[in-house]
């Protein structure tokens, strides 16, 4: 239930992303020159794969279960406020249908305390969302309320596909303060998001939120019923998900405990120790990090998660968490005058779009510069990525090797150009546990809207 509305101030700042979801490097780079703007890619066993736009950025969703209910008529979605919608599901879902989708997207979060913020990073023009309420049913033990995108369920004339916005929640909390949310990771040393084989019962990674709001009373229970399920890739060309959780931990400890569920070719890795007792997650594997760059190996979001990490303390209230989350809006990554430039987001960049074979032999050297044109036609830019051999040294500031590319992204941060391809914050969310609420904000707005979790009447 909504109940109030309130604002604050804050900074809006546009970005600029080239949307493109091909596998296909020589494709993808033919169709970069052309437009004149940045494409990312993602480097795995000497193979690139696009990552598609601007910063932590790789696909969600490529097939979700579909469901049907009832209440879910066009008139029952009510607009709360520009592209942020509402709507009570009161019937048990069908989990039987899959609906192929694409789309991409960049995450952040962090749980302080009974505070969660997150930050949800999507296209500008595609950004609506809707806050789904899940009330108690049959064969749903626990009421809900959380927020699903329509980006993804939208065809071109506008038309939302009403009975699957339950299959598209990114974020919720439910009735026993469980809350969880789904990040992505790029395409990484671990493949495609592999199946965990623990179970001949299916669950879509793309699922999980949804299962574990409809279901787990605790963190302990979230584990068991996670082990239970066979949790596999329905993303397509996308990579990985993992998914932060917090809650009271077990049925009889109410101590808000938090976890990172993430798979791995041998199975669910569970974290439970974050650097500093500090739980976040952008997008890398939160497994075996330590704080550094070097532990990250494949993924992105490093200073995003350093920007949440020292400031962990702000998120001591609902205001001072959104205040937190506004700090990694993914529009400051054209903040130029930043003083922690967001360069790990720049991953991979075609430097052989920006510079002649002369400059490039000169900047790193005639040794790496055959090593890329040997095995991969061009000369690609990404910090932390490579696994030395490829290595590219030296300046990496402003004005040194990624200067072109950063002065494009400048000038239309400048200009200020909202098209489709711009990236923005669309969702800030700050759930309290204790409270069972969730507070939004949508595509970096001063406006801030307060739901409760609804029941059956």
């Amino acid at each position: 239930m909504r109940n109030s509305v309130f604002g604050f101030p804050h900074l809006l700042l546009i970005i600029f992303s080239k949307k493109n979801n091909r596998r296909d490097v020589i494709s993808a780079l033919s169709k970069y020159k052309e437009s004149g703007r940045r494409i990312m890619f993602i480097y795995k066993q000497r193979a690139i794969k696009i990552l598609a736009a601007v910063g932590c950025c790789v696909l969600l969703c490529a097939g979700m279960i579909g469901c049907t209910f009832n209440s879910a008529k066009s008139d029952d979605m009510k607009l709360v406020a520009d592209h942020l919608y509402e709507i009570t599901v009161s019937e048990d879902f069908d989990w039987s249908t899959e609906v192929p989708l694409d789309g991409i997207l960049a995450c952040s979060g962090i749980q302080n305390g009974q505070y969660r913020g997150r930050n949800y990073d999507w296209y500008y023009a595609d950004s609506d969302i809707c806050v789904i309420h899940a009330a108690v049913a049959e064969n749903r033990p626990h009421a809900s309320v959380g927020v699903s995108d329509l980006s993804f369920i939208t065809d071109d004339n506008g038309n939302v596909a009403m009975e699957k916005i339950p299959f598209i929640t990114v974020d919720g909390i439910n009735d026993a303060g469980v809350c969880i949310q789904v990040n992505v990771l790029p395409y990484g040393e671990n493949g495609e998001l592999p199946h965990t084989e623990t179970s001949e019962d299916d669950l879509p990674g793309t699922q999980v939120v949804r299962y574990i709001l409809d279901y787990a009373g605790s963190v302990d229970e979230t584990v068991e019923l996670l082990m239970d399920k066979d949790i596999y890739s329905t993303v397509g060309t996308a990579d990985e998900l993992h998914w932060m959780i917090s809650g009271p931990a077990s049925d009889t400890d109410s101590t808000i405990k938090t976890i990172v569920v993430e798979v791995f070719p041998d199975g669910l890795h569970i974290t439970e120790k974050f650097v500093d007792d500090i739980p976040i997650m952008t997008n890398f594997n939160v497994f075996n990090f330590d704080g550094t760059a070097e532990s990250i190996g494949w993924g992105i979001g490093y200073e995003r998660w350093q920007i949440l990490h020292d400031n962990a303390s702000q998120a001591d209230s609902v205001m001072g968490t959104f205040d937190l989350m506004e700090k990694v809006y993914f529009s400051k990554l054209y903040d130029l005058y930043s003083d922690n430039f967001w360069y790990s987001e720049y991953t991979l960049i075609n430097l052989s779009e920006y510079y002649t074979e002369e400059e490039l032999t000169e900047l790193l050297g005639v040794e790496t510069y055959n090593y890329f044109m040997e095995n991969y036609g061009a000369v690609y830019y990404g910090p932390s990525l490579w696994d030395g051999e490829a290595e590219i040294h030296g300046d990496i500031s402003k004005t040194g090797i990624l200067a072109p590319v950063i002065e494009v992204d400048a000038q239309t941060y400048n200009d200020q150009s909202y098209g489709t391809d711009l990236w923005i914050t669309v969702e800030t969310a700050v759930y309290d546990l204790e409270n069972l609420t969730l507070d939004i904000s949508v595509r970096e707005s001063q406006d801030h809207y307060h739901f409760t979790i609804e029941t059956a009447e």
